[in-house]
């Protein structure tokens, strides 16, 4: 008989002592587009660090954000979601670098969001079932369940699917069950120094997140399918005196998508410029000059040159 996968309950973090041993390592967190991955990333850093959106594939690069504190540093991997069916390069490398991962981490972090696993769900749990890894199940958006005990049957039912190490009810959004995640993750790190110094919360650019917090309001406020269609390109990005300027170009696919993201009299790109800008201010803590400009470049989405060059990011 398999043993039961331990459940997790809410617990309190308490602060590492010195004679704990000093553990180092990442986790990936990977799933279905949606689940609440960025969410769960930056609600675990304490800061917003991932672009969120309530719309599937807002990320698109893996993301290390890294958390130091209680004599371990823990290096997540944020994932774009795993999606069946769509057969575009961009695609094809977005599913590429979120299975990779796996193969590079010390831990699993599997995060769902629904009661049972549809296809995309038994495809990424068929993957890290061949992998000799300590694998956690995280049941997110649980603050969408009114009765806690209505989980317990959920729970019992995700068990037969695979040997989780552990599986933990918890709220992305409310900071549910937050602290017990981390110390499950803690004790299964490896035994290592630290890979990064203890104030350092990414290995990526500010570069990068520029790009990020533009594309975040594309998504947010261009529709849904639009978004997928444009590739943001920081062209430049200049320490001044009084604060930071930015050039963004925005390339779309198509000469019909250029005027949608202009807007009427400039109304959109102007939102969009405006809502990045506050987001990247917040983060570099500095005031910005942000400017967007749209250019075309078709079908760039299946553009061997453009995605080769598209995720060394920064």
């Amino acid at each position: 008989m398999k043993p039961t996968t331990k459940i997790s309950e809410e617990c309190s973090t308490t602060a590492g002592s010195a004679s704990e041993p000093i553990r180092c390592g990442h986790v990936a967190i990977i799933g279905r587009p949606n689940v609440g991955k960025s969410t769960l990333l930056n609600a675990l850093l304490g800061v917003k660090l991932a672009a969120i959106a309530d719309k599937p594939q807002t990320t698109w690069h893996n993301i290390r954000g890294i958390l130091t504190e209680h004599n371990a540093q823990i290096i997540f991997v944020d994932t774009p979601g795993i999606h069946l069916g769509r057969r575009k390069l961009l695609n094809e490398m977005m599913n590429a670098n979120a299975l990779s991962a796996l193969n590079d981490v010390d831990v699993i972090l599997y995060l769902i969001d629904d009661t049972f696993l549809n296809d995309e769900g038994r495809y990424i749990l068929s993957i890290i079932s061949k992998l000799k890894k300590p694998c956690l199940l995280g049941i997110n958006k649980t603050d969408l369940y009114k009765q806690k005990p209505k989980l317990l049957p959920v729970i019992a039912r995700l068990n037969e699917e695979h040997d989780f190490d552990e599986i933990l009810p918890i709220s992305a959004k409310t900071g549910s069950n937050l602290d017990a995640l981390k110390q499950a993750l803690r004790r299964r790190l490896p035994v290592a120094e630290y890979h990064y110094p203890e104030d350092q919360i990414s290995d990526r650019s500010s570069r990068f997140f520029v790009a990020e917090y533009v594309r975040e309001q594309l998504v947010r406020y261009l529709g849904d399918e639009l978004p997928y269609s444009i590739y943001v390109e920081v062209e430049e990005y200049r320490e001044q005196q009084h604060g930071i300027s930015i050039a963004v170009i925005l390339w779309v696919s198509s000469p019909s998508q250029k005027p949608i993201v202009i807007g009427k009299q400039g109304s959109m790109i102007k939102t969009l410029g405006t809502r990045a800008r506050q987001s990247i201010e917040r983060l570099v803590g500095k005031k910005v000059f942000l400017k967007l400009w749209v250019k075309i470049k078709p079908d760039w989405q299946n553009d061997p040159k453009v995605i080769a060059g598209f995720d060394n990011g920064g």
